[in-house]
């Protein structure tokens, strides 16, 4: 469902040459990805889990740049 990788090559999702990305703030990281994922329809433990995972690395920046590629 997620993982992290190191890739030489990074693509990012562009609509009519706008990124389709959120730069969200550290005080916001917990939130935005619980509304995110609620919308996404993952169930309570998927949410979790995501979130447990990938929390702790985003909150180390002041800004992190989140793009959900489908």
């Amino acid at each position: 469902m997620f993982w992290e990788a190191q890739t030489s090559e990074l693509d990012f999702v562009f609509t009519e040459n706008k990124l389709q990305a959120e730069i969200i703030h550290t005080d916001s990281v917990v939130y935005y990805l619980e509304n995110s994922l609620e919308v996404m329809g993952l169930n309570e433990t998927e949410k979790t889990d995501f979130i447990t995972f990938w929390a702790p690395r985003m909150i180390e920046n002041e800004f992190v740049l989140v793009q959900f590629i489908f």
